[in-house]
């Protein structure tokens, strides 16, 4: 079983799952890369009975040494822990050789300084020889640390003071000014930006996600922090897509109007934020849009949702489509399109409007060779077979026919 399994357990307090490891052959002396076992844990954490478990159940050694020679009850000094000292004491723990003033320079000692928001223990720290810019296992530094907890005296501590870095980049890539933008710390972003901090996130998500919940703080947040308000994710939907789809006004105009937002990003669909705006009904959105020259792809109404209104007869939809710049002839992943189910259903009125307002073709061909024609012809439609014949409609030549349809 792996040491940082049991090292979690033991952090968290969770005796029922040591058990469990230790019943299934875990090792309780095994270390983790950095050599700290459970006791360690749970020492720095004062878990008394985690301490006791691993000890007197699991046959733990009470003294051993993490990568930096130090023991459980050098951790549980270290945090005032009294309750686990007596007891470590008691078994026979020892502390390790180190003096008893010897100040722990590791990264993780910078970064617990950092979130705790104590400059001067990051001041003894990196005078005892701490390296102000080292990361942890994650790569995560004390300003990042600073940053994602809103500590704006310990960011310029270690900017302006301890020379720190002020754009190091996690594991993640995320930098400082990432950590404060997620967060909203805006006196930390205004001084990062003013020394010349970077963001290395899209910030995508997190648009999108803000625009999606109406929320414009957040998202002025992260537009006076520098961020792209064109970031689009995956998919390349950004947060105007979103807010539009949303029908969000207020967001769609803070995006334009204040943050420079493109009114017409495509995403991986070729969709605009008017096609979402269209789509789902938002008239308030659209006119807004339209208003600013926002452009509809035609790739807002999918050939799906074309066939769906033409299939259930709503004239007053597909109109609102056409308007916005949908190409009603599109056709789906069979080649079927509105006027086919149209023709299919006897909607004359829709096949009417697509013949006569959108101009469409009265004769494309789905996936077997099949007309409106052959679908009004099959269903007995007669007053759609009439008109489309008078607009020169054809019957095709459907896949699989052993003969032609005569009409």
């Amino acid at each position: 079983m792996s040491p940082i399994a049991l090292c979690d357990a033991a952090a968290s307090n969770n005796i029922e799952v040591l058990r469990e490891i230790i019943l299934c052959g875990g090792d309780a002396n095994k270390g983790d890369y950095d050599k700290r076992t459970a006791i360690h844990l749970a020492a720095s954490e004062g878990l008394l009975e985690v301490v006791k478990f691993l000890l007197e159940e699991a046959g733990a050694d009470h003294s051993p040494k993490d990568r930096w020679g130090g023991t459980p009850l050098d951790d549980a000094k270290r945090h005032a822990r009294a309750q686990v000292i007596d007891y470590l004491k008691s078994k026979g723990a020892k502390a390790s050789a180190r003096k008893s003033n010897e100040i722990d320079v590791s990264a993780n000692a910078l970064c617990d300084a950092a979130h705790s928001n104590n400059v001067e223990e990051l001041r003894m720290i990196i005078a005892a020889g701490g390296e102000p810019n080292a990361g942890d296992y994650d790569k995560r530094t004390a300003i990042h640390l600073a940053a994602s907890e809103g500590r704006l005296t310990v960011v310029q501590y270690l900017v302006g003071e301890a020379g720190a870095n002020h754009s190091p980049e996690d594991r993640w890539g995320g930098t400082p000014l990432d950590d404060a933008m997620r967060h909203g710390h805006m006196d930390v972003i205004d001084f990062l930006k003013g020394k010349g901090a970077k963001a290395t996130s899209t910030n995508a998500a997190a648009l999108c996600d803000a625009a999606a919940s109406h929320n414009i703080d957040e998202l002025r947040n992260i537009h006076r922090a520098g961020g792209d308000m064109n970031a689009g994710d995956y998919d390349k939907r950004t947060a105007i897509h979103l807010a539009a789809s949303e029908g969000s006004l207020d967001v769609v105009k803070f995006l334009v109007d204040e943050a420079g937002a493109n009114h017409s990003p495509a995403d991986r669909w070729g969709g605009t934020p008017l096609d979402d705006a269209t789509r789902h009904h938002h008239s308030a959105v659209i006119d807004y849009l339209r208003s600013k020259g926002a452009k509809a792809s035609g790739a807002g109404a999918t050939a799906g949702d074309l066939c769906d209104l033409a299939h259930r007869g709503d004239v007053a939809k597909l109109r609102q489509l056409l308007k916005s710049g949908v190409d009603m002839s599109v056709g789906d992943y069979d080649k079927r399109t509105a006027i086919h189910l149209a023709a299919s259903e006897g909607n004359l009125e829709v096949v009417k409007f697509l013949v006569d307002e959108a101009g469409i073709d009265p004769s494309p061909e789905d996936r077997w060779g099949g007309t409106p024609l052959d679908d009004a012809k099959r269903q007995s439609h007669t007053a759609v077979m009439e008109y489309l014949k008078s607009k020169a409609g054809k019957a095709g030549k459907p896949a699989g026919s052993s003969m032609c349809i005569v009409l």
